[in-house]
């Protein structure tokens, strides 16, 4: 200890030459060794802020890296298209519907095709005296592509699914929508039915390739 450090110890009160008990002069080499046990633990905590320092760092660097993945989606105006036909001659009736489809994809996703289907093949269409209509005689296409007929029955299968339309995506990109129209005719000549109303729905639904 330095000469400031002795005489500091000289002014305090002492009764003999103890000071609680002790001699005076290990009080004077506890102080010392308490300035440097105290430099140590600074040194410890100054390590140890500045490790921790360093961890908080890392961790927001890492935090930066994190990218996040959407499912890719593909959505359509409608997933059921009411379809109504009302039979009084010969004639092929048409009826259009406008169609809007949009999606969201990754870069895995090459093809969107779109496929529709009635839920009863032999009964797509009826009307309220209970006649029906097949969904082999009603034929689809949507915008202005080349009309399209439904499969014919098959037995021990309730429905079969037309493929409407394929969409590539490296035509339009991986994020797009469309606004188009479905079509839907029925050619009276070909099935005779009862005249009537006739009224069916058709599910729409779509994969990815």
């Amino acid at each position: 200890m330095n000469r400031t450090d002795t005489l500091q110890l000289s002014e305090v009160p002492r009764t003999g030459s103890h000071f609680l008990g002790k001699p005076w002069q290990p009080v004077r080499a506890m102080c010392g060794w308490t300035v440097v046990i105290t430099r140590r633990i600074c040194g410890f905590a100054a390590a140890i802020l500045a490790a921790a320092s360093l961890g908080w760092g890392q961790q927001v660097s890492r935090s930066l890296s994190l990218k996040a993945y959407l499912r890719p989606t593909v959505h359509l105006s409608d997933e059921f298209v009411p379809v109504d036909f009302r039979v009084a001659d010969t004639t092929c009736q048409e009826v259009s519907l406008p169609f809007d489809i949009s999606w969201n994809l990754d870069r895995f996703a090459k093809q969107i095709q779109v496929i529709a289907s009635f839920s009863n093949s032999a009964s797509a269409l009826s009307d309220k005296q209970g006649h029906t209509i097949e969904a082999s005689a009603v034929e689809v296409r949507i915008g202005d592509s080349s009309w399209k007929v439904f499969p014919e029955i098959r037995r021990h299968i309730v429905t079969s699914g037309l493929l409407l339309t394929t969409i590539d995506v490296a035509d339009f990109g991986r994020q797009a929508h469309q606004h188009t129209k479905l079509q839907f005719r029925l050619c009276e000549a070909q099935i005779l039915p009862p005249k009537g109303e006739y009224h069916g729905r058709v599910e729409l639904h779509t994969i990815l390739r």
